[in-house]
């Protein structure tokens, strides 16, 4: 049996459908109040059998902040894929996920820890191998160093992954993935899919700050063989390409036939902008559509190399423009819908 938490996020709900189609026992946890809708939707862009495949999933309600509830859904378990994390740049959210995110982590490691031969694969972040002004190409070797560069999200995805490392140091077989920014369909209103929305109603502005993209089958297919080989103890960057914010908006444009981003904002426009809906939030009781992370992440420029995966596992990630095709194609006909 087969453990898998944040199964009804992006990166989750496509390591569903792949567990379920090789047909394996698979047990998801989820809050009571969690929609299922768009896991299955997720499962119907890649068969016709979706619905099937769907109810072969063990659902259980579970509160991972609960070390009894986590004892329980523990019950069987051979392998444990983690992939429920909170993710937020909004500074109200901050300490809720510095504080919640390593304590998540650390009960799971702890009672994988408890039980004999539970394998375990830890979904981190490129950020959480932290970020400096340098003009460096990130690593797996990277060690993390305290900048203003890092963002609250990395802080907390760096100490959730500490708790990893404890759990490999006392015996654990486990492995950590970094992924950068995950692409993929069925969730267009939050997350990665949120740009796919953007730049379908021309939202007009772009950046030329760097990062790393990579679609998320790709993540999903890297998790899974990391696991079937056992690379136990070890770190692996999962990120396809480095391009500028530009450079991706403009292939989602051209594939969604829709006019390219073509204002780019001046550092000062940009923290006026942060600056204006900070104070939006605050009259309206919102969440505000900029802030000052995400204004200071798309003007920075960061690369990062997945070498040590590709050489490893023989592993080659599917080009970005393929992705971006594909992923335009599933919301152009969600629309329809």
């Amino acid at each position: 049996m087969i453990l898998v938490t944040g199964g009804t996020g992006l990166l989750g709900s496509h390591l569903l459908y792949s567990l379920t189609s090789k047909g394996e026992k698979v047990r998801a946890v989820k809050r009571p109040s969690s929609n299922l809708a768009p896991v299955k939707h997720v499962f119907s862009y890649y068969s016709s059998h979706y619905e099937e495949l769907f109810k072969t999933i063990e659902w259980v309600d579970c509160d991972l902040f609960d070390v009894h509830s986590v004892q329980d859904v523990f019950e069987g378990i051979k392998t444990v894929y983690h992939c429920a994390a909170i993710v937020s740049f909004y500074p109200s959210d901050a300490y809720k996920m510095i504080s919640e995110n390593p304590l998540i982590t650390g009960n799971l490691i702890n009672e994988a820890l408890s039980r004999e031969g539970v394998e375990f694969c830890h979904v981190s972040s490129v950020a959480a191998l932290g970020r400096t002004d340098k003009n460096e190409v990130l690593t797996e070797k990277s060690l993390w160093t305290d900048s203003p560069e890092n963002s609250n999200y990395a802080k907390s995805k760096y100490l959730a992954e500490m708790e990893v490392w404890r759990g490999i140091e006392e015996g654990l077989k486990a492995t950590i993935v970094n992924p950068c920014i995950i692409l993929g369909p069925g969730f267009w209103q939050g997350g990665s899919g949120k740009l796919f929305s953007s730049v379908y109603s021309e939202f007009p502005y772009y950046t030329e700050g760097v990062n790393a993209f990579v679609d998320v089958r790709d993540v999903v297919d890297i998790m899974m063989q990391l696991v079937e080989k056992g690379c136990w103890g070890e770190r692996f960057l999962t990120t396809a390409e480095n391009k500028t914010y530009q450079e991706l908006f403009n292939m989602m444009a051209d594939e969604l036939k829709v006019k390219r981003p073509h204002k780019k904002p001046s550092p000062f426009v940009m923290g006026m902008v942060w600056r204006i809906e900070w104070l939006r939030s605050l009259l309206f009781k919102s969440k505000p559509l900029i802030t000052k992370e995400t204004a200071r992440s798309s003007r920075g420029k960061y690369h990062y190399s997945s070498e040590k995966v590709k050489q490893r596992l023989n592993f080659t990630f599917r080009p970005l423009s393929s992705s971006i095709k594909s992923f335009s194609e599933h919301f152009l006909r969600d629309l329809e819908k």
